[in-house]
Parts: structure tokens; sequence; C-alpha cells
């Protein structure tokens, strides 16, 4: 039977879930970009220092967050919450960052907010020169 399907047919199925992967790893990218972009634009960034180890935290949110949560719906799980001031939504932790989503605040009215919180680990040295 597989010897009647044409041999450009076979090579396409195989190709795809590659291709799809490739898409993929290239929309992530260009959503990370975007957000951090965003962020250091906007000056939106806090530090932590712990020893000889720091982290820079960039926040974005809008349009780069949205990008970035939908990107990573492929591969991190979302985890619906209640937030602290009662709003509902859903938030995707990745290592020690998190994008997150509100979708109803507290008063009942709809709501389609997105902010992301990117973690980057640097040296305390690299640190201090934000």
């Amino acid at each position: 039977m597989l010897r009647w399907i044409p041999m450009s047919a076979v090579l396409l199925l195989i190709a795809t879930p590659s291709v799809v992967r490739a898409q993929e790893q290239s929309d992530l990218k260009a959503s990370l970009q975007a957000c951090l972009s965003d962020a250091m634009t906007a000056g939106n960034f806090d530090k932590a220092r712990m020893g000889e180890r720091g982290t820079l935290v960039v926040h974005c949110s809008a349009q780069p967050a949205q990008q970035m949560y939908t990107n990573l719906a492929r591969g991190v799980a979302e985890r619906n919450i209640v937030f602290p001031n009662r709003d509902k939504g859903a938030v995707r932790r990745f290592g020690q960052s998190t994008c997150a989503t509100v979708r109803e605040k507290a008063d009942g009215s709809p709501a389609a907010e997105f902010t992301c919180r990117i973690a980057i680990s640097v040296g305390a040295g690299i640190l201090e020169s934000f």
C-alpha cells in the first residue's frame, strides 16, 4: 500500500512535525524578545542580589505579555488562580518566571490583562550595571 504513495507526500508527512516545532521555537523566541525589549525600554525591571549571585527581573505587559503567554501554551501548563486582590485568572510558571492573565475582575467585570515577570540570573557585577 505504501509503495503507491508518492515519495514527496511521505517526506512532507515526516517533515511537518519538525517544521511546526521550528515555527513554535521561532514564535517563542520572538515573544520573549518583544517582552524583554518592552520591559527594558520602559525601565520595568527589578533586581535582587544574593551574595555573588544576582537576578534581574523584567516585567512586561499588554501585547508582548499576551504573545508570550499564548506561545507558552504549547509547553507550559496553565494553572487557575485567584489573585490577592480577588481577581480571577491563570498563570504559567517556568523556572523562576511567570506569565499571568486576569480573566475576571473582583467586581465581576470581564478583563483580558496579561503580565509577565521574567527572571534572568546574572552575576552581582552585571546586576550593579542596572
